[in-house]
């Protein structure tokens, strides 16, 4: 229910049939599988989760995200394209795989520089198999994150100063 703490104060709880709370959790958590020898962790993302940039996890330490997604609801609009995109800029922000399954949507393999390796078309039914993952360095922006920018608009506004500084001389 959107804004809960509000509207469950009016009786409107009932909504979810007094249900569970369906808002968000204080963090996100990764998935460690090990079997033997072998480990992997990923951060799962469900259908909107993959369009907030630079908030998908604070801790790092993960292999893949997986975002499965309900992209029915969009119809036949540019929705499950623009959902789609979306994951592909979290891709290169985060330096990760990104493992997305969609229903109606679009369903893909993308790597961490952005290159869709498979991909199953919108509207499209099929799967994709994830065989091997190329080791790919961390990009700046998921090493730094919005910190990026910051930094950015302060060298703008010192050169500003520099310059009218230079002029007034």
């Amino acid at each position: 229910m959107p804004i809960e703490k509000i509207l469950k104060n009016i009786g409107l709880r009932v909504i979810t049939n007094n249900y569970q709370s369906f808002s968000r959790g204080d963090k996100r958590q990764i998935i460690e599988i090990s079997i033997e020898n072998f480990s992997l962790k990923i951060l799962p993302l469900i259908c909107y989760e993959i369009i907030y940039s630079g908030k998908l996890s604070k801790n790092h330490d993960f292999d893949f995200i997986i975002n499965i997604s309900e992209d029915g609801w969009f119809g036949n609009s540019i929705g499950p394209k623009q959902h789609f995109a979306h994951s592909t800029f979290r891709a290169v922000e985060s330096g990760k795989y990104i493992l997305r399954s969609a229903n109606n949507g679009i369903a893909a393999i993308i790597n961490p520089l952005g290159i869709v390796e498979q991909k199953v078309k919108f509207g499209d039914t099929g799967y994709i198999d994830f065989f091997e993952s190329k080791n790919i360095q961390p990009t700046i922006f998921s090493k730094y994150g919005n910190k990026i920018f910051i930094i950015l608009i302060f060298l703008y506004i010192f050169i500003i100063f520099s310059f009218n500084r230079i002029k007034n001389e």
